[in-house]
């Protein structure tokens, strides 16, 4: 009987993880109000890492993550004579937590929410006009994968 304790508490035991995180964020168009023919794309890459407690339960596991991303946020205009491409800093610190599950060792489906606060929010204008697009300062994703998990 005290075999069997053993195995459970191992099983329900948290660890400690690093995460290294790469995010494409797909373009996402803005529009002048006064001005429609005017537009501006926009999209975001970002690089970063998070430290992760992972209590589990057999094949189940909770992740609760804390770090930070950084990345380059490009704008694209349209309908100027001379359209540019611009690009800026963009950082945020994260905080996320998921539900996974391993259906086989060293593979897991997850999903979960990631909370993110800015550190660096790009502005982009055209030429004279006031702002088309600005990162917002905070923001709540809705996240899910595949992960592939190392010895």
């Amino acid at each position: 009987v005290s075999g069997l304790g053993d195995v459970y508490k191992r099983q329900t035991q948290g660890r400690f993880r690093l995460e290294l995180r790469a995010h494409y964020f797909v373009s996402q168009r803005e529009v002048y109000p006064l001005r429609p023919e005017i537009t501006g794309d926009f999209d975001l890459w970002t690089l970063g890492a998070a430290s992760c407690w992972e209590p589990s339960q057999g094949s189940w596991s909770f992740p609760l993550c804390g770090g930070a991303e950084a990345g380059v946020m490009r704008g694209r205009t349209s309908g100027v004579r001379e359209p540019g491409d611009a690009r800026a800093p963009w950082a945020a610190f994260v905080v996320d937590g998921a539900v996974t599950y391993s259906p086989i060792a060293h593979l897991a489906l997850w999903a979960g929410p990631q909370g993110v606060l800015a550190a660096a929010r790009p502005r982009f204008h055209v030429r004279d006009l006031e702002t088309l697009f600005r990162a917002g300062p905070a923001g709540l994703r809705l996240r899910f994968g595949v992960e592939v998990r190392f010895p």
